[in-house]
């Protein structure tokens, strides 16, 4: 008895793989368009939180970038606002600090200062008129708290952007060989004790 083989012979079996194939396209799509997106997402900078003009400021996050804008004519802007300040807590003492400024393009300079009150700058940098960002480094104080201000001599609105990076520093290779010859001198005076 010679019986032929049915292979996929059921009517529309095709047409139905088919359109599982186009499903299946279509649902990657869709899945890669959602990564793109929370991906640039995350890139995006967070608006400047107001009234942060007067000290300490704004509570910030390390390693989130903030936009921020600051207005010095009556009448342009709601009320004056010429310094934005940023406030960081929780750090930890002795980390380095590098906090990154940098103007929209809009021809103005500014400048991010590091404030130990209201008044008092302790280091600052300026940057503007489309150049490349500012870097203002350093350590972290005992307080494990940093404050910077934002100013600008523009006339108008004029815009920026911050953040903040705060590394752990890793010992320097003379402490830690120096800590190696104390614990090796520490062994060889207890064998020899011993002997």
């Amino acid at each position: 008895m010679d019986r032929a083989r049915k292979t996929d012979s059921a009517p529309g079996h095709e047409s139905r793989t088919a359109s599982l194939k186009v499903r299946r396209k279509l649902i990657a799509a869709m899945v890669s368009a959602a990564w793109a997106v929370a991906g640039s997402s995350a890139a995006l900078a967070v608006p400047e939180t107001e009234p942060n003009n007067t000290f300490p400021g704004q509570a910030s996050l390390v390693g989130t970038t903030y936009d921020g804008f600051l207005c010095s004519v009556v009448g342009t802007c709601a009320s004056p606002d010429d310094i934005d300040f940023y406030h960081y807590s929780g750090l930890t003492s002795g980390d380095a600090f590098d906090l990154t400024g940098t103007e929209f393009g809009f021809g103005a300079t500014f400048t991010f200062g590091l404030y130990s009150d209201a008044t008092t700058v302790l280091d600052s940098v300026s940057v503007g008129n489309g150049g490349l960002p500012g870097h203002l480094t350093g350590l972290v104080p005992a307080s494990g708290e940093l404050t910077f201000g934002v100013t600008s001599g523009a006339i108008g609105i004029e815009g920026y952007t911050v953040v903040l990076d705060a590394t752990h520093r890793a010992p320097e290779p003379a402490s830690v060989a120096l800590l190696a010859a104390g614990l090796a001198g520490a062994f060889i005076a207890r064998r020899r004790k011993r002997s």
